[in-house]
């Protein structure tokens, strides 16, 4: 819901997305789902399916299963999206790409948790308009 409501921004559409993906607490079994096939579906839903422009994307917390996952998927991808996927060892990492006033708390940024959730709450009012019922965003 979150990127539905940021595709209606008019800033978004013209700058893309940058993505961070925290993988702490990924387990192994749900590492076993990545299989070839559905990191290929994924894959192609997100970059062909959803029309969004990935500027980066920033994985954290990646475990070394993880590492030779990416190493197998990597060729699949194209060369404009491998040159964008950056692995940080650390969230401190992340300020080289995102100002802390625009981070959560929890990555060492300056937004709080009640921010947060008034976002979400200001995105399901703004959803109520463009969905059927108005499904709420359950976080």
């Amino acid at each position: 819901m979150e990127f539905s409501q940021a595709l209606r921004d008019p800033t978004t559409q013209i700058n893309g997305f940058k993505v961070i993906h925290d993988l702490k607490g990924l387990s192994f079994k749900q590492m076993k789902y990545c299989t070839p096939n559905n990191l290929l579906l994924f894959y192609n839903g997100t970059v062909s399916c959803f029309p969004a422009r990935y500027k980066e994307v920033h994985v954290i917390n990646e475990s070394s299963l993880m590492k030779i996952i990416w190493r197998m998927g990597k060729p699949m991808l194209s060369e404009k999206i491998r040159s964008r996927v950056r692995f940080h060892n650390n969230t401190e990492e992340l300020f080289d790409y995102f100002p802390r006033g625009i981070m959560p708390a929890e990555y060492g940024g300056d937004i709080r948790e009640a921010d947060m959730k008034d976002w979400i709450r200001r995105a399901n009012k703004e959803q109520e308009k463009f969905t059927l019922r108005g499904q709420p965003n359950n976080y």
